[in-house]
């Protein structure tokens, strides 16, 4: 039986031109709204940056956050390896965080998908560097892309980024910044992510379900996708699908109660899909 999902604006870029606009609910193309979980994507190569600068190193000679490689081995850290490192580097107002001691299984055997270890990368850079991810974001990845509203995230009361899904965008913007990923990287002439970087990050590399939707570094690759094919997502229909192949970007902020349903997250990328082969 199908279904639609309460659609509050969407963008279709294919190569640089903008097919469709959809504003619905009030929206203006100036609008700024949540993203929730998916800006994941925009913290991924802040990570890279901050580690090509230098800012990430070895701590205490026990792991390693150097450059190249700084998401996998976080990934891999365990819960008493993190708690140690939160409270060597980083503030302890984020008690939350540091509070979680207990994991499902051994690091590195099993990937599940949990918000928090999102907000964890946040507090390395911050206890790294010195500075709110939100300063950072915004001189490394966002200013070069020349957006057309000024973005915001939710922060504590301590000033603190929420990380893991507090940045609020227009559309056309997040759509901007997906067509950055689609060119690998670059904007205006401008490298502002490194193109080997948009290629690792964009690849299933988590221990999902065969079959099922893959994970790379904060990136969704859906399943049956080639390279080149994958998306951010968020709670209630926020989507940045990215088709370099055909190249095409779609960005959409949604209010679709029903996300959580069976079949609901295929059947949009399916329609993403679809939307992109037609645009060939």
């Amino acid at each position: 039986m199908p279904r639609y999902w309460f659609l509050l604006s969407a963008f279709v870029l294919s190569g640089l031109s903008v097919m469709t606009v959809r504003l619905d609910a009030g929206k203006k193309d100036t609008t700024l709204q949540s993203l929730v979980s998916h800006p994941k994507v925009i913290v991924s190569p802040l990570v890279h940056l901050e580690g090509q600068a230098g800012d990430l190193y070895t701590i205490e000679g026990q792991w390693t956050l150097q450059p190249y490689k700084p998401i996998v081995r976080m990934r891999q850290l365990s819960c008493r390896e993190r708690a140690h490192l939160m409270r060597q580097k980083l503030s302890a107002q984020d008690a939350f965080a540091e509070a979680q001691n207990e994991s499902f299984a051994p690091p590195g055997i099993e990937w599940t998908y949990v918000s928090i270890d999102t907000h964890v990368i946040g507090m390395v850079i911050r206890g790294a560097t010195g500075r709110s991810i939100h300063d950072l974001m915004r001189e490394k990845i966002l200013a070069p892309l020349s957006l057309q509203a000024t973005p915001y995230y939710l922060t504590d009361g301590f000033g603190t980024a929420f990380v893991l899904g507090g940045l609020n965008t227009t559309t056309r913007d997040n759509a901007r910044f997906g067509q950055m990923f689609a060119n690998g990287g670059e904007w205006n002439g401008r490298q502002v992510v490194p193109r080997d970087w948009v290629e690792t990050s964009t690849r299933a590399s988590a221990q999902t379900e065969p079959g099922k939707i893959g994970y790379g570094y904060q990136w969704w690759i859906p399943a049956g996708s080639v390279p080149g094919q994958f998306l951010g997502r968020g709670i209630y229909g926020q989507y940045l699908y990215i088709d370099q192949i055909n190249d095409v970007v779609i960005a959409t902020h949604g209010a679709d109660r029903l996300f959580r349903e069976p079949g609901v997250q295929s059947q949009n990328e399916a329609i993403f899909r679809l939307i992109a082969e037609s645009l060939d």
